[in-house]
């Protein structure tokens, strides 16, 4: 892509953020016609991606408990957060593995589901208030 369709393209962005979608015509190798629809199509079908579109964020602040990191003993009930399941933590009984020391290295693993609970909706967005 020719720096001054890197330009055209970069100005389009910022002109009009939410178009999105917009016919651009453009050479590759200074013969060949090429219209694209959108901002992806367009860098797909160039030499070079020299260009990329900065995805969209949110963000939102919440406060939420402190996960455990102490020790658990043997069989020990614990609660890990988790946003993917329906009831938005898993119960467990702890003993030593790989997976549950990953969980409390994620900040994961809490002593009462209800702080679980509020740390996977969280984790999902979630807003209950």
């Amino acid at each position: 892509m020719s720096n001054e369709l890197i330009k055209q393209i970069g100005q389009a962005m910022i002109d009009d953020p939410e178009s999105g979608f917009k016919q651009f015509d453009y050479s590759i190798n200074g013969d060949k016609r090429v219209t694209a629809w959108s901002w992806n199509e367009l860098l797909a079908c160039g030499p070079t991606r020299q260009v990329r579109r900065k995805p969209k964020t949110i963000t939102y602040t919440v406060t939420i408990p402190e996960p455990y990191r102490g020790d658990l003993s043997m069989g020990e009930k614990y609660f890990v957060a988790n946003p993917t399941i329906e009831k938005w933590f898993t119960a467990c009984y702890w003993e030593e593995s790989y997976i549950l020391r990953r969980c409390m290295e994620f900040g994961l693993v809490y002593l009462t589901k209800e702080d679980a609970i509020a740390a996977a909706k969280a984790m999902a967005g979630v807003n209950d208030g």
